[in-house]
């Protein structure tokens, strides 16, 4: 019942959502386009996530995106795409997130490399192939949120994981 995508195959071609795709990417795509196929790619995730809605997932090609994200409801991010979608291999295709990300709601984060860390502010995510970049903490979390992190590397942080609030 509810956002039930805990346990699922790491394969995202699994139907892991429910609603539509979204395709960004920062050499290829242009923000004035749909983002809903291969060929009206979006430039930005900002610009994905504001044309999405509740439980559509957003497929990020290899590349840097400088931009703050603030994700507020239920997402599915995919990173680690090659050029033109082909192929999903996280360590060849890096999708790299260079300001900080935060979230609240339900949803999935699977191949990024995110520099700045991942706030959490509620609610329950997966968490899986990311990799973390030398921030202080890479995942701060509020002590009800639920994640499930899953074939995460984390570089050079005094803390993998900070939790927030009394227990």
């Amino acid at each position: 019942e509810g956002n039930n995508f805990y346990g699922l195959a790491p394969d995202i071609g699994f139907h892991e959502f429910c609603g539509d795709t979204f395709y960004v990417s920062a050499e290829n795509g242009n923000d004035i386009h749909t983002g809903r196929s291969k060929d009206q790619l979006l430039k930005s995730i900002g610009m994905a996530i504001n044309k999405s809605q509740n439980r559509d997932a957003i497929f990020v090609e290899q590349g840097e995106y400088a931009e703050e994200l603030n994700l507020t409801e239920t997402r599915f991010f995919y990173g680690g795409f090659s050029k033109g979608f082909a192929k999903n291999k996280t360590d060849l295709f890096p999708t790299r997130l260079k300001e900080s990300v935060k979230i609240s709601g339900d949803g999935i984060i699977d191949g990024f490399y995110i520099d700045h860390g991942l706030g959490v502010a509620g609610g329950r995510y997966l968490v899986r192939q990311c990799r973390f970049g030398a921030s202080e903490t890479g995942i701060t979390a509020q002590k009800n949120d639920i994640l499930d992190i899953r074939f995460c590397i984390f570089q050079r942080h005094q803390s993998a994981l900070s939790v927030t609030g009394q227990c």
